[in-house]
């Protein structure tokens, strides 16, 4: 076989060997490639385009899955035959693999037969489809022609374009122009090139010329123009032909079509508008919520410290109300976009009527505040107790029209009414009823304009008078779009100072012939008011649980002390995690936790992926999804992706008391939890204090590092001096590094990487109090993600020298007291160690590398040695064994 017309295959293995017995295999009758992995695989499909990929599943840091996927959404590799060569043998791994775009499975160890075999198909298949380019573009233009209008030109001149050339123009393409026939549109070349728009006009004659001009036919004709119609105005078109060549590559006649693509791209552009909004909003809400995450949790803790004056309360219960109206004003924008973008959908499920009409009660009642309103509830015990339909999203259209009632309502009465009529088919009545919700109220009123107008976006009726009156004038035109998309109708009576009246009626499905009843409407119609003041909400009783585990995966620093700052008070055992590969290493090291709180989104690896793998595992435990971008209907798609539950940030205190008394304390005997309160009541002393006087000396010498807010630092940890001091040693652990990163990525000119850097050590540098520096690293990270290199290469020089010299103040201090919860470790201890790490790493047994070094670390060796076995065992996390030996030879054994 000819070396250069051999077909081509790439094989992606993580293991030496297995690259070296495919490539035996196949280096005979094929061009063989090789990748280890990852990103290296991706670049050398997209630089080779081989006809065959081999590829293996079980690979760190990115799976097979995960990179047939990358595969397919480039149009140069997405056609590209994948074959799986893998271990794994269960039908559900092939059922994934096949619905990712495999074509076939190789088992290990591998058949050199059955190795040939199956490329060899592959090569065989793909040089079956590799048809003649002319006959490929017949086809084409044959299936088009129904749509389009054709033209042809026999090729006479050696000028292309020369205008007189004769064309054969069809009719249809005459009348798109608005001409009739040979007579005002002659068949010429310059009746279509003289109507070229001057913009477009050379590069489209210029184009065809280099089409029929190519003797060897590779050059494409395929282009995009704006021609003008007879009337002077300017349509855009889409061309595309081939050429006839005889067998030395001469052109002898060139054929084509033509089509009015105006409309489509117009509608293509309104939906690139439309996903580049939707893409925009998402992106907004995750980068509100996280800040906004740190915002609530924090305000959270402190006003669980009972000591507090009441107008420090009343502040924090301001921040709480704030962040809850910001946060409904995201959801409004984001549904919003969904709808417009036609990407919120209905599902319908059973769902219980009480609760629904229970939860938007208690959530509305907060509204009513000191206005002097009462709130009444008529409910018609002959619905159906449970019923069909969308309940989340009902519920919303509810939640949206009582907050309208409430915002425009300054005295008076606000009535919830809810009832049902049956519904009849042509056969009698059938299972389906119209479930009528009605709000009255007794505020402004509208008048017969402002209804007009009422559904409108961002519309909000009587500006003037509702100046103060919050949110983004969304709520109403978003009730209006699910009431149409569940197939109901909205009807609205006002009248000016009279109050209005809201009627929706839904068809819904019965789930069953049981009714709420007398007694249950009873219930509801005179509700027991629970409602509770923000001091109330933060102070919620935490049951104490020691004998719980949890571990918290998250890549952002704030969000872990945030979620642990809310869980301390359980007495909990709190485990936390940066990534979603350091949560699989922990649960394959044998640890098993009550509850799993798993961040949605994190680099490199998502907590939707982390969580698979998990369940893959066979790690059956509660897993909780933590999410910035949870809106409503989002539950069922974290439990199809097997988590239990989940918990959107801002973390609501409520609802983490709910998940952890729900999978942690419930499901211990009533003997176990007595005993854990009487623990808890027992052994309450004067631990905190005594830590704090520890801590004093450390504390006022940190106050007098003038980069450094000691006050601000310590408010953030609730006055825990301790927890503020080893913060602050876990900070000048990393710092220089980080230093070293920022810059190597400066200089590289990976403005993403520094981005992400400037990001990180942003919240680090507010967490201990170092707003200031904080500051100027979110000036880095905006002029980075703006891609405004020459600020970040201006502001940086003096932003390090800053870090540096804060780095050099806080380790001046901190070694009196660094180390103190640690032995001194004996060097006999550490040679063993590093040897059973090194020894590891030889192995590629990553796992067996961290427990190796996690085991030294209970000692303390010096600064500089344990500098360095963190270090290592970062690399050991991050699968480069190599670097961890290159890290553990620097170590002094």
């Amino acid at each position: 076989m000819n070396e250069s017309k051999k077909n081509s295959v790439l094989v992606v293995d993580d293991e030496n060997s297995n690259i070296m017995a495919l490539t035996h295999i196949l280096r005979p009758d094929y061009t063989v490639y090789a990748s280890k992995g990852g990103q290296n695989a991706i670049a050398a499909a997209e630089k080779h385009v081989p006809d065959v990929i081999l590829l293996d599943i079980i690979m760190p840091e990115m799976d097979g899955y995960a990179i047939i996927a990358a595969l397919k959404e480039s149009e140069k590799t997405q056609n590209i035959p994948v074959i799986f060569i893998t271990c794994l043998s269960s039908v559900g791994d092939e059922e994934k693999g096949l619905s990712l775009g495999a074509v076939d499975y190789i088992p290990k160890p591998f058949s050199p037969a059955l190795v040939k075999l199956r490329v060899l198909n592959q090569i065989k298949l793909i040089e079956q489809f590799r048809m003649n380019e002319y006959e490929i573009m017949k086809y084409k233009l044959a299936n088009d022609a129904l749509n389009i209008a054709l033209w042809d030109m026999d090729v006479e001149s050696a000028d292309p374009i020369n205008p007189n050339n004769k064309f054969t123009w069809s009719n249809e393409f005459r009348q798109m122009l608005g001409f009739s026939d040979e007579s005002d549109f002659p068949n010429m070349l310059h009746s279509w090139s003289g109507r070229l728009h001057p913009e477009d006009k050379k590069k489209t004659l210029d184009a065809f010329a280099a089409h029929i001009n190519d003797r060897t036919g590779k050059t494409p004709y395929d282009i995009e123009y704006r021609l003008m119609l007879i009337n002077g105005d300017y349509r855009t078109f889409r061309a595309f032909g081939t050429t006839l060549r005889d067998n030395s590559g001469v052109p002898i006649r060139v054929a084509g079509a033509v089509m009015d693509i105006t409309e489509r791209q117009k509608l293509e552009e309104a939906r690139t508008t439309s996903r580049a909004k939707s893409a925009f909003l998402a992106n907004m809400s995750h980068e509100i919520r996280t800040p906004m995450n740190a915002i609530l949790g924090i305000t959270e803790i402190l006003m669980q410290n009972k000591a507090l004056p009441d107008e420090h309360v009343d502040g924090l219960g301001r921040i709480l109300n704030s962040c809850d109206m910001l946060l409904g004003i995201i959801n409004d924008i984001l549904d919003f976009s969904k709808i417009e973008a036609g990407k919120l959908d209905i599902m319908p499920a059973e769902y219980d009527v009480a609760n629904l009409i229970i939860d938007s009660i208690h959530l509305n009642m907060a509204r009513v505040g000191d206005k002097p309103i009462e709130f009444e509830v008529e409910i018609d015990e002959n619905i159906p107790s449970r019923l069909i339909g969308d309940g989340l999203r009902i519920k919303q259209v509810l939640n949206n029209l009582l907050s309208n009632a409430f915002k425009y309502t300054d005295a008076g009465k606000i009535t919830l009414s809810v009832s049902c009529n049956p519904l009849y088919s042509e056969y009698g009545l059938s299972k389906f009823i119209s479930l009528v919700l009605c709000v009255r109220d007794t505020g402004q009123g509208m008048t017969e304009e402002q209804i007009n107008k009422l559904f409108d976006e961002y519309s909000r009726f009587n500006q003037e008078s509702g100046r103060t009156i919050e949110g983004t004038g969304l709520g109403l035109s978003i009730t209006n779009r699910l009431v149409k998309l569940m197939e109901g109708e909205i009807n609205v009576d006002s009248k000016p100072d009279k109050g209005s009246l809201f009627t929706i009626r839904l068809p819904q499905g019965m789930a069953g012939n049981e009714v709420l009843g007398r007694e249950l409407v009873e219930n509801l119609r005179h509700f027991r008011l629970n409602y509770m003041t923000n001091r109330k909400r933060a102070q919620i009783m935490c049951e104490p649980m020691p004998y719980g585990s949890v571990l918290v995966v998250d890549d952002v620093e704030m969000n872990l002390y945030v979620a642990e700052g809310l869980m301390k008070s359980y007495n909990l055992q709190i485990d936390t995690v940066k990534s979603g590969f350091e949560a699989i290493d922990r649960i394959k090291s044998g640890k098993v936790y009550d509850i799993i709180f798993m961040d949605q989104m994190m680099p490199k690896m998502d907590g939707i992926k982390t969580t698979e793998i998990l369940r893959d595992s066979g790690y059956t435990n509660p897993i909780v999804a933590l999410t910035a971008n949870a809106l409503v209907g989002q539950a069922d798609i974290f439990l199809q992706s097997g988590f239990d539950g989940f918990i959107s940030k801002p973390i609501d205190v409520r609802h983490l008391n709910s998940i952890l008394n729900k999978f942690i304390r419930d499901k211990q005997p009533h003997e176990v939890i007595e005993a854990a309160r009487r623990q808890s009541g027992g052994s309450k002393g004067n631990e905190k204090n005594t830590a704090d006087k520890v801590y004093d000396d450390f504390i006022e010498a940190i106050g007098k590092i003038e980069e450094v807010n000691a006050k601000i630092g310590l408010s953030l940890f609730s006055g825990d001096k301790r927890m503020y001091r080893d913060t602050l040693e876990i900070f000048c652990k990393t710092l220089e590094s980080q230093c070293v990163d920022m810059s190597s990525f400066l200089e590289a000119g990976n403005i993403a990487g520094f981005s992400i850097s400037a990001h990180a050590i942003k919240s680090q540098l507010a967490t201990i109090g170092a707003v200031e520096l904080s500051d100027i690293s979110l000036k880095l990270e905006t002029a980075a993600k703006a891609d405004d290199a020459a600020t970040c290469e201006n502001l940086f020089p003096d932003f390090q020298d800053s870090l540096l010299a804060l780095y050099k103040k806080i380790t001046a201090i901190l070694p009196s007291k660094a180390f103190a919860d640690r032995e001194s470790g004996d060097r006999a201890i550490l040679r063993e160690g590093v040897k059973k790490a090194l020894s590891a790493a030889g192995e590629y047994d990553n796992d067996a590398g961290i427990a190796a070094l996690e085991s030294l670390l209970v000692l303390d060796f010096g600064k500089d040695e344990n500098t360095l076995l963190e270090a290592a065992i970062k690399e050991f996390r991050e699968f480069d064994c190599e670097k961890a030996v290159e890290i553990l030879g620097k170590v002094t054994i």
